[in-house]
């Protein structure tokens, strides 16, 4: 169930008002779509709706505000589309990865982690049907009257049932998602703007494959990890070694 933005930020980017018409109407259409809502990210000033995609995994669709352009009585607002892992977490843990890291062992590792991430504004310029060019697809929900909230909540929901349901197609099962971290270089419409992001992709794949009992494709991905890591600092070659040390290890008791 939808709550109400926190002051600060229904001040900074939603006209002062603690439920925007356009979350609200937004909220209920992205429900029809198996979606609930699960946070205001104060920090990141994001509001965040979440759908499991198969076990301890889940696709959460972001909304984030743009307090710098928006005038009085408007909003500005950007989308992205990120893949959360509660199953990541666990491993890390088990594994000490943060220490491979040089992390504060003091620091309480998350409940869940963002394993891939993408604009679904890239999205809409490079996927079909796209767009005509970047700059139509960012500055497409600019300025809004808060007022016309329905025929932009109309919008993106067309673009989700378009590249949204396209992309949930790629990564909606173990093998689908430890594919795509795989072959992240390569993503449909790369090569242009910013395109998909992940910290480590390497790892949250060899995970996701081990998961699956194909160890040979776990052991790959951490492989290629370490080769990649040859041309970066020592400090980052060491932390790869570490990392594929302890992964390896994990695996081949699995």
């Amino acid at each position: 169930m939808l709550t109400k933005l926190p002051k600060k930020i229904a001040t900074a980017c939603w006209s002062g008002l603690d439920l925007h018409p356009f979350l609200l109407h937004f909220d209920s259409a992205l429900e029809k779509e198996g979606y609930r809502f699960r946070e205001h990210d104060i920090d990141a000033a994001c509001s965040v709706w979440s759908k499991e995609i198969f076990q301890d995994h889940a696709l959460e669709v972001s909304v984030w505000p743009d307090r710098s352009s928006s005038a009085s009585g408007t909003y500005s607002f950007e989308v992205s589309l990120d893949v959360s892992s509660r199953r990541q977490p666990i491993i890390e843990r088990l594994l000490d990865i943060r220490a491979c890291y040089g992390d504060d062992p003091a620091t309480e590792v998350a409940s869940d982690i963002c394993v891939l991430s993408v604009s679904f504004n890239w999205l809409m310029a490079r996927w079909s049907p796209a767009l005509s060019s970047f700059a139509e697809a960012f500055n497409r929900w600019r300025n809004i009257k808060n007022e016309d909230y329905r025929q932009h909540v109309d919008d993106l929901i067309h673009f989700y049932q378009n590249q949204g349901i396209a992309f949930l197609e790629m990564v909606g099962s173990r093998e689908k998602l430890a594919n795509t971290l795989s072959h992240i270089k390569s993503f449909p419409g790369s090569g242009a703007g910013s395109g998909p992001g992940s910290a480590r992709p390497r790892e949250y794949a060899a995970v996701l494959y081990a998961d699956l009992g194909q160890r040979s494709k776990a052991l790959r991905e951490l492989e290629l990890g370490l080769e990649e890591s040859i041309a970066r600092p020592v400090d980052q070659r060491d932390a790869a070694r570490c990392v594929f040390d302890r992964y390896s290890e994990w695996i081949n008791k699995n």
